[in-house]
């Protein structure tokens, strides 16, 4: 496992990890940071944008005009099964 890969499954946990679940289930689509709040149940936008930006450090979404999109797929943790 690369030390890149191991960022990525030390930081992509909790509601990160929920996060990124959701937008994998959405392939190609862009989703918004209230769509993100609305269907997961967070408290406000800024919960989501929160895990959405982490989601970006680590390179596996974008931004896209405000929208969120998955650019890289990757099986650590939870996923790997």
């Amino acid at each position: 496992m690369s030390s890149n890969d191991e960022v990525i499954e030390s930081e992509l946990k909790g509601k990160t990890m929920l996060v990124y679940m959701f937008m994998l289930k959405n392939p190609g689509n862009t989703v918004g940071v209230r769509e993100v709040q609305r269907k997961l149940g967070f408290s406000s936008p800024s919960v989501s944008s929160y895990h959405l930006n982490k989601l970006m450090d680590l390179w596996l979404v974008e931004n896209i005009h405000g929208d969120y999109q998955v650019t890289k797929e990757v099986k650590v943790g939870i996923l790997r099964q």
